[in-house]
């Protein structure tokens, strides 16, 4: 365009919607990659909610025995996604095996009460017909999600703030993970980690930093997803809007 102005309005337009796209697209990855693979690796926090309603023990040791069970149901005869996800993040694998044998997983154990389970047991039973037992699969918590966000606005306001800010940490956690793969790209062709090479740029600082922002991103999502789920669950099962 002749006109200056129209030529900067249309770039900024431009600008912003290519931001958009860019935001879905990372968006839509990061729930491929990272939510997905938390959820058939950790196990989803809808079923580690329930698991409170039949544990006796400490909810660290419980939240081992499901992560163990779900690795076992997920990868004994692993789909094509699951080995696609799987790959993905071998660059991030010492940190989860760290992270299990150190039991450094308190940021995904529920701290929401048997009773609180059994409550919500109950209305679903009473209000919604829904007669099956609700550790016996994860689609209570949809009816549950939906139940929330249409008839409980204060509720929905804070399960918004914590959507918001796994989602940022879901993001975050595969941008980086995807750095980190560009980090083992650069080793494979330059055959070493930096501890000796002079221009190698200090790859295994760079690896370990990495690693380090990595971990704090993944316990963020882990943490905040599961902050998630238990304002819905205690919301349906404690306030008289569901009555």
């Amino acid at each position: 365009y002749s006109d200056p102005l129209i030529n900067n309005i249309v770039s900024v337009a431009a600008l912003i919607f290519g931001v958009y796209i860019i935001g879905h697209g990372i968006a839509l990855l990061s729930s491929m990659f990272i939510e997905q693979f938390v959820h058939r690796t950790f196990g989803p926090p809808s079923k580690i909610i329930t698991r409170s309603l039949i544990s006796t023990g400490s909810s660290s040791a419980h939240l081992i025995s499901n992560m163990s069970e779900q690795i076992k149901a997920t990868y004994t005869r692993p789909s094509s996604s699951d080995l696609f996800r799987l790959i993905f993040h071998i660059p991030a694998l010492h940190i989860y095996l760290v992270m299990y044998l150190f039991r450094l997983l308190g940021f995904y154990e529920s701290k929401i009460s048997g009773f609180v389970i059994t409550r919500v047991q109950r209305r679903l039973e009473q209000k919604l017909d829904y007669a099956d037992n609700i550790i016996s699969n994860s689609s209570w918590f949809k009816i549950v999600e939906y139940a929330c966000a249409n008839d409980h606005a204060a509720a929905m306001g804070k399960m918004y703030n914590y959507l918001m800010i796994y989602g940022l940490f879901r993001s975050t956690s595969f941008l980086i993970l995807s750095s980190m793969w560009c980090e083992v790209y650069f080793w494979l062709f330059r055959g070493g980690l930096g501890f000796m090479e002079s221009d190698s740029g200090n790859m295994a600082i760079r690896f370990a930093t990495l690693s380090l922002a990595y971990w704090v991103s993944f316990v963020g999502y882990g943490k905040f997803s599961r902050r998630y789920a238990e304002e819905a669950v205690q919301a349906f099962a404690l306030s008289e809007k569901f009555n």
